[in-house]
C-alpha cells in the first residue's frame, strides 16, 4: 500500500514541523491502530508560505509493523508544528 497526502499552508509564513499518518490493521477481530511519523523522511518537513507539500509513502515496505495479508485502513493524516 501505498499513498500521497497533501499537506497545505495557507499562512504568510513558512511553517516547519512533521506529519503523521494514523491507520488500523487487521479485521474487525483483531485490530490494531499504528501512528506513526515516517522515520528517515525529510519530505515536508518545511513548507513555504502559501504553498504545499506532497508527502508520499509506501507503509507496507518501510514499516515492518504492517502486514500485506491484514486489511489496511487510512485513518487520518495530521502536521505537527515544532
Amino acid at each position: 500500500m501505498s499513498y500521497e497526502i497533501e499537506f497545505i499552508n495557507s499562512n504568510d509564513f513558512e511553517v516547519k514541523g512533521f506529519p503523521k499518518v494514523t491507520l488500523t490493521v487487521g479485521d474487525t477481530d483483531d485490530t490494531s491502530t499504528v501512528t506513526f511519523t515516517p522515520t528517515g523522511n525529510t519530505q515536508c518537513r518545511t513548507i513555504d508560505a502559501n504553498s504545499s507539500c506532497i508527502l508520499t509513502y509506501s507503509a507496507v515496505d518501510d514499516n515492518p509493523g504492517l502486514f500485506p495479508a491484514n486489511p489496511i485502513k487510512f485513518i487520518n493524516a495530521s502536521y505537527n508544528i515544532e
